[in-house]
């Protein structure tokens, strides 16, 4: 799902003095002397802008703050406290005018005062108050939801047919003073990750300080954090939560668009044996990536040789002859014997990087087994195991080995539901370690249903929501289901259960402040987190109409 994220100018949450460095000024037939503008933030001042007492002519000059929208991105609302005046109507025909302006492009919305020829968007010459004193005043307060701008402006200006040429002194022509300004962008892309390399992915057996190098880039609001997870747990954060990347925002791409940062991972405290690393990477709007699974070897170094070299762990062969006088023979090595042509470390490949389950349908993992030229390896037997991921036991269990064909192909079979990671690998003959191993993830595909019963009731009524989460199998069981509401335009969660181990939930609600008749809209959604293998899932709207008065 799309993230979103708050951009603050002038003022902060917290009524800190800030800049207004997320907004960049424009001007349209402007000349020399025809504005004003005071950056009044860093000293509890708002950011004012006015238009001077100029005869323009024929020129219709207008002075604006563009909001810089990341390309991509777009405005889902916006609340800010401002002032705005412009010149009263008296005897003479003003046109000057003080704006909000939703859109970068046509049709555009614009809301404010004007001097003369009062319309609907212009009903006023002044709004609110513009010394800083009463900044916020409720007559500042302009709050706008439920939106998907493309942009948004703060302008002063000229609406005269013939210009504004006043002939004499006017106190006031038209100002805007901004106070404080929240904007909620919406990021519809997660971050995109990149190489994933280091000394944990070069497939030799390690020991001691290892690294992990994740390379990402997001063009929209920034890579703001990095997690790493050894085995299911996490073990690891790099946070980019600094500077501008810190909150509140003050610009509109607040953290690094790209990046390659390196996690250090001491393997020696895991212990010896097979390990996964994964993780995930997150933009400053909470858009995740996932990245992995890297699987690894931990193995303690065997003893030093006689010439100060690390001395093999690998199987030795039967001892060499003996004569009646002399010592016992070097122990030779075992030579591979697992398929033909006989290889100690061939490729695994896979048709796919990931497989998707339909409910139901009967799922297989398929491949080939090579050798690095690309010959297949005919004969050899593969070993596999299954982990249930996201679920209370995600101890791996065995698969039944398997056997390659004369094309080197295999089938593995894969029981079960809900998301599954399975390993298979290769061993060049029989008590070897493996030499060659991979992952693959198995996901059934989610399904989330929301049903309110009954759908009409009248005030004081009881509605039971119920639904069930399909296609997570043992994960199910526990999952928070936030059941959302639409208020104001915008989707807010109003409660939280856990499903069932087989996916159902339900929740009770009384309606008992509903002073009309009105028709509510609802739905249930369970979110992408981390060690949840799945995006998140959102079930149709439902509606529920409740009526007043008598039957």
């Amino acid at each position: 799902m799309a993230g979103n994220y708050d951009v603050w100018s002038c003022r902060g949450p917290a009524n800190e003095a800030l800049g207004m460095n997320a907004w960049e000024p424009r001007y349209n037939e402007a000349a020399i002397g025809d504005f004003w503008v005071d950056y009044g933030c860093p000293t509890a001042a708002p950011f004012e802008m006015k238009m001077n007492t100029n005869d323009t002519g024929t020129r219709r000059p207008r002075f604006s703050m563009e909001f810089d929208l990341p390309s991509g991105a777009s405005i889902s609302s916006y609340r800010i406290y401002r002032g705005i005046e412009t010149a009263a109507p008296g005897g003479s025909a003003y046109d000057y005018a003080a704006a909000t302006r939703e859109g970068a492009y046509p049709p555009y919305d614009d809301s404010g005062c004007k001097s003369t020829g009062i319309t609907v968007s212009f009903p006023c010459h002044n709004q609110g108050f513009i010394a800083p004193s009463s900044w916020d005043d409720p007559a500042n307060y302009v709050n706008r939801t439920g939106l998907a701008l493309d942009g948004l402006s703060l302008w002063v200006g000229c609406l005269g047919a013939t210009g504004c040429n006043p002939g004499t002194f006017l106190p006031v022509t038209s100002i805007y003073a901004l106070h404080q300004s929240r904007v909620t962008l919406n990021d519809p892309t997660s971050p995109l990750v990149g190489a994933v390399k280091g000394t944990l992915t070069d497939g030799d057996p390690l020991w001691g300080k290892a690294n992990l190098v994740v390379e990402a880039s997001d063009t929209i609001s920034g890579i703001k954090l990095l997690q790493l997870e050894i085995d299911g747990s996490l073990t690891d954060t790099i946070n980019l939560g600094s500077g501008e990347c810190s909150t509140p925002y003050e610009v509109t791409g607040p953290c690094p668009n790209s990046i390659g940062k390196t996690f250090t991972v001491d393997t020696s405290v895991l212990g010896e044996g097979f390990h996964v690393a994964s993780g995930s990477v997150t933009d400053a709007s909470g858009n995740q990536t996932p990245f992995g699974p890297v699987g690894f070897t931990v193995e303690r170094p065997g003893p030093v040789g006689p010439t100060g070299s690390t001395g093999s762990t690998f199987p030795t062969g039967p001892t060499g002859p003996t004569d009646s006088t002399g010592p016992t023979g070097p122990a030779g090595p075992t030579l591979p014997t697992n398929g033909t042509p006989a290889v100690v470390d061939p490729v695994i490949k896979l048709d796919s990087e990931a497989i998707w389950q339909k409910p139901g349908e009967a799922i297989a993992i398929e491949g080939r087994l090579t050798t690095e030229a690309g010959a297949p390896v005919v004969g050899a037997v593969l070993g596999s195991r299954m982990t249930q991921l996201a679920s209370a036991d995600e101890a791996p269990s065995g698969l039944p080995d398997t056997t390659t064909g004369a094309d080197g192909g295999f089938s593995i079979p894969v029981p079960g539901s809900g998301a599954r990671q399975i390993e298979i690998d290769f061993a060049p003959y029989p008590g070897a370690a493996a030499t060659s191993r991979v992952l693959i993830r198995v996901r059934g595909k989610l399904g989330l249903t929301l049903l309110p019963k009954p759908a009409k009731i009248r005030i004081g009524g009881k509605v039971r929501f119920k639904g069930r989460l399909s296609g997570a199998g043992p994960s199910a069981d526990g999952v928070p289901v936030e059941i959302q509401a639409r208020v104001s335009g915008k989707w807010e969660t109003i409660a939280s259960v856990r499903a069932r181990a087989n996916g159902s939930w339900s929740w009770v609600y009384r309606f008992r402040y509903v002073k009309r008749k009105a028709v509510f809209s609802f739905r249930a959604i369970v979110r992408d987190a981390p060690g949840w293998p799945w995006p998140s899932e959102v079930s149709k709207i439902r509606k529920v109409t409740v009526k007043v008065g008598r039957r």
